[in-house]
């Protein structure tokens, strides 16, 4: 059970909203179980793994965005740099550097290879 669960858990006890008894307790986990099920999942990639206050406030503004709780199935990509990646609904956004960084390596090879490169002994190398 991670962190954040068992403080949720933790928090029920401590302020007696816990279920008596195993068969309230496992209906109560059963209707957890089913209302989670109903929540749509947004699929995220970071460049860093999260701690459970980034997830949070993440989660937060998403499920603003949505306008219905969200449950966010998080990803960690060293190589988007920055930013974030997100997929909801079947519909993909990349706000991350990983994009802007191909594009720009691509513009930048696009116009080193039209220059055109004469490389051949003692010829100079055309600059980028």
């Amino acid at each position: 059970m991670g962190p954040s669960l068992e403080a949720i858990f933790n928090y029920l006890e401590q302020k007696n909203l816990e279920p008596i008894g195993d068969e309230a307790q496992k209906k109560y986990l059963e209707e957890i179980i089913t209302y989670l099920k109903t929540l749509p999942v947004v699929k995220i990639t970071l460049a860093f793994e999260p701690d459970d206050q980034f997830t949070n406030a993440v989660n937060q503004v998403i499920s603003d965005g949505a306008g219905q709780k969200v449950i966010l199935d998080v990803s960690v990509n060293h190589h988007i740099v920055a930013g974030i990646q997100m997929e909801y609904q079947g519909k993909f956004g990349d706000y991350s550097y990983e994009a802007k960084t191909d594009q720009y390596l691509k513009e930048r090879l696009a116009s080193y290879l039209a220059k055109g490169v004469e490389g051949q002994a003692g010829q100079k190398v055309a600059e980028a």
